[in-house]
């Protein structure tokens, strides 16, 4: 028969459990690791289990005391009983501790272990971490005690805070304070909901983000530590921050039930826990009261001003819920994914005009579309700018809507002022949005200043170490600077980490072409290929390499079905140029040159940069296409 729950009173202070001493009040686990927080719930399902140690205690019996109200909270049960043998194996360094939790398949669990009761005298708790616990344990006993041990009490308490306040700053002391927020897991890995799981992440990176002193790693890094056996102490060691914010959810009959705590990533400690249950429709509320309290738990706090001051959020679940959507498909970053994201943020916006982060997103799309995809940037880039100035508007000191007005400063507008002057507003606003720091080093490569723009990318790399597209472009300025081995070997090891954004494998190509190895440039270009199906822009930069290798009669067939498909979609010009170029048709290749100043194809800025067009020097119309483009000198080197 199933154990039932009694209050012996023998648990009611702290207790050792295999070595480990376990405080219920303060929700700490003690052992030669160190101290680890446990989630409150989670405490009480110890707690439970360690009343009768090696006897059956039923899932029922645990759901009634824990979570009045049946079995829809019995997978939580599950995720408790997890959660509690991570933390027994690190506090211990033990990982036999995992297996004194077992489970009874479709009953319950029994706690194998040797318990042992701290013994209470004269108020204070024998073995204790401080003499409070004594006194808490006992409480209930006597008031008369409490009276008389109250200064003792004051006294610990004080001392015992400063400790715990000192042992809390010291590995994080001196700003910045970094913290990176991983994507929440699934409480039941079959009620995956991808969406939910990252946005809530993104949404609270947004949050933090607010926190003065605090650099949050993007969404553009963290994402990458989704799998349901990750070790979040193992991602912010690779993420390189102070903190994690790790977390599990489920979303089931209109109830979002939310595990969250705050790591140390030095030693694992948990510097804050909790568990919460609420209507989904209150998620907005949620979250602000998640991010306040991880702030809190960090010794720093939300700027009220800057709350009160900034547009930020909307009240529609329908446009929010939309939104996740949006930043889902745009932080995959190919063609046909942001179609989807423009799709879901057009909606978004039509529910709420006023949606800042929508405006955003739709901005963010917008101005990658032409380049990741082939539509026409005469159709997107306006819509891009409308977007991001719609953002300012909301919020002037959004410093991430100057980071788009600054890439469509140099990608469409061609005006290299204006677009410098967006980047150093967005840095001056926030010195550690990704972003900006990634637009300004784009922009400094292509105006030739490339010992700046390589600085600036790994400024940009160091806010945020696994954004593939800053990965990317790394790789493409160490081309640039004749460094092609470097190159290489950087792509190489980001591609193990993520095989599957294009940009890199096509990035990795010239590498390899410069290097003279044709055959694994082709095989690096096809794989960009599959890997974005809505650009062709990989084919066509198979042809020097089949060139190269003798191949001639394949590398004209594919320019063949480029001409011929420009009668039925957008083909970036610049690329057929350059096509028509490497085959030796200087003709075809002025002529596309002049299509592409006439679509405004944002690959001509780098027509001056490219020392294979300079065999068209000498032709006016060359000459006239230089003028256009407005580059403030020829760039070089400075």
């Amino acid at each position: 028969m199933d154990a039932v729950l009694r209050d012996t009173g023998t648990l009611s202070g702290p207790f050792r459990l295999q070595g480990l001493l376990v405080d219920p009040e303060s929700g700490s686990l003690t052992g030669s690791n160190g101290t680890v927080r446990i989630e409150p719930r989670a405490a009480q399902v110890l707690v439970a289990l360690a009343r009768t140690p090696n006897q059956l205690v039923g899932r029922h019996v645990l759901l009634e005391e824990i979570w009045p109200g049946g079995e829809i909270y019995d997978d939580a049960l599950t995720q408790c009983v997890y959660q509690l043998r991570q933390h027994l194996v690190q506090a211990s360094g033990d990982e036999q501790l995992r297996k004194i939790i077992q489970t009874v398949p479709k009953r319950g669990y029994i706690l194998q272990a040797n318990l042992e009761p701290l013994v209470a005298a004269k108020g204070l708790a024998v073995g204790a971490a401080d003499d409070r616990t004594g006194v808490a344990a006992n409480q209930h006993k006597t008031r008369n005690l409490r009276l008389a041990v109250s200064a003792l009490l004051l006294l610990s308490a004080v001392l015992g805070g400063w400790i715990w306040w000192t042992n809390l700053r010291s590995p994080m002391a001196g700003p910045p304070v970094s913290i990176a927020v991983l994507p929440f897991l699934p409480l039941m890995e079959v009620e995956s909901d991808p969406v939910l799981e990252q946005g809530m992440a993104d949404t609270l990176i947004s949050r933090l983000s607010q926190v003065p002193g605090t650099v949050v790693r993007p969404i553009s890094s963290v994402r990458y530590f989704s799998a349901p056996d990750r070790d979040p102490l193992v991602a912010g060691r690779e993420l390189d921050v102070d903190s994690v914010v790790d977390g599990s959810l489920l979303l089931a009959d209109g109830v979002l039930r939310v595990n969250v705590r705050l790591l140390r990533v030095t030693d694992g400690v948990a510097l804050w826990s909790d568990s919460f249950e609420q209507p989904f429709t209150q998620i907005f509320s949620l979250q602000d009261t998640m991010a306040a309290r991880i702030a809190e738990a960090m010794k720093t706090h939300l700027d009220p001003d800057a709350v009160e001051d900034r547009k930020s959020g909307t009240p529609s679940m329908d446009a929010y819920g939309l939104y996740l959507e949006g930043r889902y498909n745009l932080s995959l970053l190919s063609g046909n994914h942001l179609l989807i994201a423009r799709e879901r943020f057009d909606h978004a916006l039509a529910i709420d005009p006023d949606y800042k982060e929508a405006w955003l997103g739709l901005a963010n799309t917008l101005f990658r579309l032409p380049i990741v995809s082939e539509v026409a940037p005469l159709e997107h880039y306006p819509l891009a700018k409308q977007a991001a100035e719609r953002a300012l508007q909301l919020d002037p000191r959004e410093a991430e809507a100057y980071a788009y007005l600054g890439w469509i400063a140099q990608w469409y507008e061609w005006d290299w002022q204006a677009s410098e002057a967006h980047f150093l507003r967005g840095i001056e606003l926030d010195p550690n949005e990704t972003e900006v720091h990634f637009g300004y080093a784009h922009l400094l490569g292509v105006l030739g200043r490339k010992q700046e723009a390589l600085v600036e990318i790994r400024r940009a790399r160091e806010l945020s170490p696994l954004y593939m597209n800053a990965a990317a472009i790394e790789g493409g300025m160490l081309n640039g600077l004749g460094r092609y081995q470097e190159a290489a070997d950087g792509l190489e090891q980001v591609i193990r980490i993520d095989p599957d954004f294009w940009l890199t494998h096509q990035v990795l190509a010239e590498a390899y072409s410069s290097l003279g190895r044709s055959e694994e440039a082709l095989e690096q270009l096809r794989m960009a290929r599959a890997l974005n199906d809505r650009s062709r822009v990989s084919s066509m930069a198979q042809i020097p390499e089949l060139l190269r290798l003798g191949r001639r009669t394949e590398a004209e067939a594919i320019l063949a079905e480029f001409l011929q498909s420009e009668q039925e979609r957008y083909v970036h010009a610049y690329f057929i140029a350059g096509v028509c170029l490497d085959l030796g048709n200087l003709e075809c290749a002025m002529n596309q040159l002049q299509r592409a100043v006439e679509n405004r194809d944002p690959s001509l800025i780098f027509l001056p940069n490219q020392p294979r067009w300079n065999i068209l020097q000498d032709r006016p119309e060359f000459l006239e296409i230089l003028r256009l483009l407005n580059f403030p000198s020829r760039p070089g080197e400075t």
